[in-house]
């Protein structure tokens, strides 16, 4: 640790670093205005003297166990990971770190930001919130996501406005290149599982695709920028970044696209390299008053192009009629009150407003 003013009480065990404080232990670096350390054993009389002891040690040697850093901290891990606060504590022994105030998390370009940060390494979990404190009411956490570039030479996919592509229900289309935008009320990491969990009312978006959900799960590869661990507290060469290479969202899952059509579903998993997603549980499709419904459905999200499949063998039974009376609540219920029964494919269109969708297309096409 070095600073411009030291003051020691033995007797206390306390020493206060102020002006300049930094701090650092193996590959990772604080810096603070105030630096407060709790330590075990005899401080005084190590710093009494330059000489080395006997075998190379100080014969009254110390140990931190609490460090307390304020008015502004900047914890700097490895060659990419940056956390900035407010104030922070640390428990040597525990192995814990409490961020609070203003805490904004980069690791190269990926972006993370809340009002507190809790890491254990211990357990490998680290989780990002915004509690409801001093009168004011729980806030959101926020997350950017930069995926790698995408190699070069790769063919040029078609776009959601091509005519071969665009279809009476519209398409489904999302640039793997582009950022992943997150907002949630907490964000749970675990290091050893490689996942992170957002929890409470998620909205994402990559490119014109919007996600809702009550939890959204991103597994990813790398270390996250969350961690605390050096790049030598891992067996092997270093991992880099974090990449996410799969998103799970659970619960009432409703996605959306720009040009104005929605998915909703139980669940729906995204696969970012292949750039697809497959939605499960009451699937229904809508774009204005038009619906489309089934057990099960593949979006490419390259193309846009999507298309309904059936689970197990119900592929084999033809589909009937929807016209089971539904409830207003349901969620599959169709504008004219029918629903579609369980395992079936179902579509609901409107005559008149398909046939100007085709004369649209038409001129497209043209």
């Amino acid at each position: 640790i070095y600073s411009e003013e030291l003051d020691i009480d033995d007797l206390q065990k306390t020493a206060h670093f102020r002006d300049k404080v930094v701090a650092t232990q193996g590959d990772t670096t604080l810096k603070t205005p105030y630096l407060f350390v709790k330590y075990e054993g005899k401080a005084a009389a190590g710093l009494a003297s330059n000489a080395p002891q006997p075998g190379g040690e100080q014969s009254n040697s110390s140990r931190v166990t609490f460090l307390w850093a304020r008015n502004g901290v900047e914890v700097i891990a490895g060659a990419d990971r940056r956390i900035t606060s407010e104030l922070a504590d640390f428990d040597a022994k525990g192995e814990t770190a409490l961020f609070v105030g203003k805490v904004h998390i980069t690791q190269e370009k990926n972006v993370l930001d809340g009002a507190r940060l809790f890491i254990d390494r211990k357990v490998g979990k680290s989780r990002l919130d915004a509690p409801a404190e001093g009168g004011q009411p729980a806030g959101r956490i926020t997350a950017s996501f930069y995926q790698s570039e995408a190699k070069a030479g790769r063919p040029k996919a078609k776009t959601a406005t091509d005519p071969e592509v665009s279809g009476m229900l519209g398409s489904f289309k999302s640039d793997p290149s582009a950022p992943m935008d997150i907002e949630a009320d907490t964000l749970d990491v675990h290091d050893a599982s490689k996942r992170a969990v957002f929890n409470g009312n998620v909205w994402a978006q990559q490119g014109g695709m919007v996600i809702r959900s009550d939890e959204l799960t991103a597994i990813y590869t790398g270390q996250s920028g969350l961690s605390l661990a050096g790049s030598t507290d891992e067996a092997g060469p270093k991992t880099g970044s974090a990449q996410i290479v799969r998103v799970e969202a659970r619960r009432q899952v409703l996605i959306t696209s720009k040009d104005g059509q929605s998915a909703s579903a139980d669940w729906a998993n995204f696969e970012v390299k292949a750039n697809t997603a497959v939605l499960g549980g009451n699937v229904i499709v809508m774009r204005g008053k038009d619906m489309a419904e089934g057990p099960r459905l593949k979006i490419d999200l390259t193309t846009g192009m999507y298309r309904f499949e059936l689970e197990g063998d119900t592929a084999a039974v033809p589909a009937k009629a929807p016209t089971a009376p539904a409830t207003s609540s349901s969620p599959s219920a169709t504008p004219d009150m029918r629903t579609c029964p369980p395992g079936k494919q179902c579509m609901l269109f409107y005559p008149k407003e398909a046939k100007e969708k085709a004369k649209d297309l038409l001129k497209k096409a043209q």
